[in-house]
Parts: structure tokens; C-alpha cells; sequence
């Protein structure tokens, strides 16, 4: 499961079916102590109706849940990312509780795209710095380092307090067991609205301002020409008459229509 941030559909049915997986083995008396997304697989299922089927791999550096003690060279096993704080010492007995504190950090990582830790983002990491993040820093909530990393968007409400009890230093604060972590968690997950960016600007629902009606065309007017001055007629006998004679007559003027608009 190496695709970064799933659905919130999608990560409340790895978390069932993921938490069902490691409840099997912890009935079995095995504890995995190396559950990492590099070790969850999402294979094509072999039933309909569901998108994918959840496969744990590598039981490799798996305990039996009744070995009391464990040697030197065996002891502090795990990916530094994903190992708890108790994997750190060869002292401290190893639990179902281990792969709680596994199975929350994944939680953050299906959700959000991004490593709980911040030491992989730095320039130079070390295994030091890693460890120091893992034991001494104070963990913030979930929120808080989503928001760090950009991606508070991500998380639903509510995660807060189940990644608290997920990821708590001291096991026995934690779910006593992945089943009942992944049923709280896929229950958060189911109730929550899906996760969006910031939403473009609404459309407005208000009716539309009606268009200002255009006033009628107004036909310009022409000025009326003066009437046609009548011509005077020349009788043709009278020899006084010029073609330079006046063309205004006494007779009364006409209107002119207007036609052109």
C-alpha cells in the first residue's frame, strides 16, 4: 500500500479488513511487529462487490505473543517508522498493543499521503533523530502535524483523540487490540462527510437581475425639405423671359412625409 492517501471509503474498508487480518494472528498468539504499509497489499479480490481484498505480508520477525524475553540480537526489530516505542527495548515484553501503535500510524498515512514523522523530510536523516522523534519529542496531535505538512484537509473530526490512543508511548493506554481500533476507526471514517479542498464561490441562488429592456428605437427624424419652388412657365411666345428668372412663386408650400427612417 504504497499509493499514498486513500478514500475515506477506501480506508475504512483497509481498516476492517486489515484489523480482522492482525486479529486472527493475535488469537493465534502471533504479534506481527513489522506492520508497515510496504507489508499491506491490496490484491484483486476474488468476490464481488468490493473494491479490493487486504493481504498482510512478511511475518518474517513475527513473536509469539507467550515469549516473555527475547535476545539481544532480535530484541530492537522493526522499520524505525513504524516500530514502537517498546521494540526499542529488549526489556519490555511485546503485545497485541505493538501492532496498535503499527496500525495508527498507517491510519495517518492512508488518510493523509504523509509520514507521521517529520525526521524523513529532513535533509540529512538519521536513525538517531528517528529514535529521538520516537521516544523523547513530545507527539503532537494528529491535527497539529497534518496541518504542518499541509494536509489537515485530510483527517476527519474525531481523529485527534483515536490516533491519541492509537499511538500513546505507554501500551497500556492504547486499544487493547487492532479490532477493536479498526471498528472505531471505520466508524469515524463512515460518519464523517468526505474530505474536499476549499470549495470554489458558490453560485448564487437568487434570481437573476432581469435585463434593463432596451428603450425603442427612436427613427431619427429629417427635417422636412422645403417644398419644391414652383417654376414659373415660360410661355414660349414671351421673349423677356431668361433661364435666370426666379423660382419662388406665389403658390402656398406642401408638407413633406417622412419616410426614411
Amino acid at each position: 500500500m504504497k499509493s499514498g492517501a486513500l478514500s475515506r471509503e477506501h480506508a475504512a474498508l483497509v481498516a476492517r479488513q486489515l484489523g480482522h487480518a492482525l486479529s486472527a494472528a493475535h488469537r493465534a498468539g502471533v504479534v506481527h511487529r513489522d506492520l508497515k504499509p510496504d507489508n499491506v497489499m491490496l490484491s484483486t479480490p476474488r468476490v464481488d462487490g468490493v473494491p479490493f481484498t487486504v493481504k498482510v505480508l512478511d511475518f518474517g520477525i513475527a513473536r509469539f505473543i507467550h515469549q516473555t524475553s527475547v535476545s539481544a540480537t532480535t530484541g530492537a526489530i522493526g522499520s524505525p517508522l513504524w516500530m514502537s516505542p517498546e521494540q526499542t527495548d529488549t526489556s519490555l515484553p511485546i503485545t497485541p498493543s505493538t501492532d496498535v501503535w503499527a496500525f495508527g500510524l498507517i491510519a495517518f498515512f492512508m488518510l493523509t499521503g504523509q509520514y507521521f514523522w517529520l525526521t524523513p523530510a529532513r535533509p540529512n536523516p538519521s536513525v538517531g533523530a528517528m529514535l529521538r522523534e520516537l521516544l523523547v519529542d513530545p507527539i503532537p496531535p494528529a491535527s497539529a502535524r497534518a496541518a504542518e505538512l499541509g494536509v489537515s484537509h485530510r483527517l476527519p473530526a474525531g481523529f485527534d483523540a483515536w490516533f491519541a490512543r492509537a499511538a500513546d508511548r505507554e501500551p497500556s493506554r492504547r486499544f487493547p487490540e487492532v479490532a477493536e481500533a479498526a471498528q472505531s476507526l471505520a466508524a469515524l471514517l463512515s460518519a464523517a462527510p468526505a474530505a474536499s479542498r476549499p470549495s470554489r464561490r458558490p453560485r448564487s441562488t437568487a434570481s437573476p437581475t432581469p435585463r434593463r429592456s432596451s428603450p425603442p428605437s427612436r427613427r431619427r427624424s429629417r427635417r422636412a425639405r422645403p417644398p419644391p419652388r414652383p417654376r414659373r412657365a415660360r410661355p414660349a411666345h414671351d421673349p423677356t423671359v431668361t433661364a435666370h428668372a426666379p423660382l419662388y412663386g406665389a403658390a402656398p408650400r406642401r408638407a413633406t412625409s417622412i419616410s426614411r427612417p
